[in-house]
């Protein structure tokens, strides 16, 4: 029986039910607090603003949600009744802008160490720092669990629009949306065994995540990065990737979502990928889905097959043919998900997530914000993945990198925007017929450093293989520098002997030409010995990671034919 205190009481989504397992498998880490600070300018009345948000709570029960698990058969969420939201006022005025920085930043910090206690709702919190007379910082502290990035921007707006009735001293009482609980319910009715047979075939043959290849190692900091990186397209830039969608009949997100499948496919150095793409989880079958506050996104994965010799146009139509079947299917648990794959248990699916947020910001002045200008909303979170990429169009599209810091440096993710966006720009301005190898990712900066007074100067191609370019380079300029290594160094002359005496060796091991010969070696000099040893020797090389687990190695050997 539901007591006095509590209205209702309903089990959890599946994305939930995932969220409040690593919430209670990482405490203190803040993972899935989600913070957000925007500026407030123009003259506000606190009481009226503390009211706003009191009538929102009444109004969605995800703000009046908590959470159970202890001494029940399966985890709740339980709806309360009444709910303070707890809104503290600061008092910053005169603080210069970069000691209004440094307290933001400390209050982040406290904020995100204290975490929430699930249990006891609104799992939100509220700062209101008066900068000076008709300047404030408004600071949003919630856990994912309750909202999503739709339903804080919902939510938002009606508080703006009650707040600003309130000041006017009018009327504002829309219809009430529909519950959370009614999406719980909609959950059900979906076919779970048309699901698993889509996830089974679209990810047949994936045994491992898609390696980021770009990790560098602890950095130092804290942890999970929490305040992410920032880039600002141009608006002539982003009216011109809108312009290319439009040409191409494909929707931005796919230019996006191609975008990336591109660089991750030159970072990894793999032809087939697969990462985490999120969508809003709204279903249009649900009416009023729309208006509603809770969690709805879920983040599946996307595989993309990259071949380079593959037309623009049509793989990018190719990409959002398989976005729209994925979206049949796009509310399947992760966790049964990826149990249908080859990946073995305790490994991820995919170790970067990708998000489209196409949905209206809060930003300038504005009727019914109760003559207040708000300022860009900034925010900061942690997935628990390496790699999260948020993007959205605006009239100058934002990216937006979460990198974990133990494993990328700051350095690292800024280049992987600047190489997101070239991509884009690139995609923008290719022909439809372009073959995706032409899809440039390199920076202009990168590409001049890379080349120096070679860029931009086409040359053609030498017709011989590269162990007969060496040993041209060899006959002709022996003692010229060839390879430097950790392990040493080499001039033409010593890599080609050296290379020379391996092949005579494979040789008389029975290798013949036209077979393969698995080459596992980190890099090295010994390392383009043992590649041009097995050219001149009239083999192909397979490159094999000696890290791998010896069962995956025998498969790669076994399905390549190397003996």
């Amino acid at each position: 029986m539901i007591s006095r205190g509590i209205q209702d009481a309903y089990e959890l989504s599946p994305v939930q039910a995932g969220m409040l397992f690593h919430a209670q498998l990482n405490p203190g880490t803040g993972v899935y607090v989600v913070q957000l600070w925007t500026r407030l300018s123009g003259a506000l009345d606190q009481a009226a603003f503390r009211e706003a948000w009191a009538w929102a709570a009444a109004r969605h029960p995800a703000l009046r949600t908590a959470f159970v698990h202890e001494s029940v058969s399966r985890p709740l969420q339980v709806v309360h009744r009444e709910v303070q939201v707890p809104l503290q006022v600061l008092d910053w005025t005169g603080a210069e802008e970069d000691e209004v920085q440094r307290r933001v930043d400390a209050l982040l910090r406290e904020d995100r160490a204290r975490g929430f206690d699930l249990s006891a709702p609104p799992l939100l919190r509220l700062w209101l720092a008066r900068l000076s007379g008709d300047e404030h910082l408004l600071v949003w502290s919630m856990h994912h669990l309750v909202l999503d990035g739709w339903s804080y921007t919902t939510l938002f707006r009606e508080v703006l629009a009650r707040y600003d009735a309130q000041i006017r001293g009018a009327d504002f009482d829309p219809p009430a949306p529909r519950p959370y609980r009614d999406f719980i319910g909609w959950l059900r009715t979906r076919d779970q065994a048309a699901a698993e047979a889509f996830w089974r075939q679209a990810l047949e043959g994936v045994a491992e995540p898609t390696p980021l290849g770009i990790d560098t190692g602890p950095q130092g900091g804290e942890g999970p990065a929490f305040g992410g990186h920032n880039r600002y397209l141009s608006p002539e830039t982003t009216a011109a990737l809108h312009q290319a969608a439009r040409a191409r009949r494909v929707t931005l997100a796919t230019l996006v979502q191609g975008a990336w499948a591109l660089v991750l496919s030159r970072y990894a150095g793999r032809g087939d990928v697969v990462f985490g793409w999120t969508g809003s989880g709204r279903p249009e079958s649900l009416p009023g889905a729309e208006r509603m506050c809770g969690l709805f996104v879920n983040t599946l994965p996307a595989r993309v097959r990259v071949p380079e010799d593959a037309a623009l146009e049509p793989w990018l139509r190719a990409l959002q043919d398989a976005q729209l079947a994925a979206r049949e299917h796009e509310h399947t648990p992760l966790v049964d998900v990826q149990g249908w794959t080859e990946v073995p248990r305790g490994r991820p699916l995919f170790e970067s997530i990708l998000a489209f947020e196409n949905f209206p910001r809060i930003e300038g002045a504005a009727a019914g914000t109760g003559g207040l200008t708000v300022g860009a909303m900034r925010g900061a979170g942690s997935t628990g993945y390496p790699l999260t990429l948020v993007v959205h169009p605006g009239e100058r599209m934002h990216l937006r990198a979460y990198p974990d810091r133990a494993r990328i440096g700051a350095a690292a993710a800024e280049r992987l925007l600047g190489h997101l966006q070239t991509a884009l720009e690139a995609m923008a301005a290719a022909p439809a017929d372009a073959p995706l190898r032409e899809i440039d990712i390199l920076t202009p900066g990168e590409r001049t450093a890379l080349l120096g007074p070679w860029a931009g100067q086409a040359r053609p191609y030498p017709a011989l293989p590269v162990h007969r370019l060496v040993e041209e380079h060899a006959a002709s300029s022996p003692d010229r520098i060839a390879v430097t290594a950790a392990d040493g160094t080499l001039t033409y002359g010593e890599l080609d002997a050296r290379a020379n005496r391996l092949a005579h060796h494979l040789a008389a091991r029975g290798v013949r030409p036209g077979e393969i010969v698995g080459v596992a070696l980190d890099r090295s000099a010994a390392r383009v010995v043992a590649l041009l040893g097995v050219m001149k020797a009239g083999a192909a090389y397979l490159p094999l990671d000696a890290s791998y687990p010896r069962d995956r190695l025998a498969f790669l050997l076994d399905d390549a034919g190397a003996r």
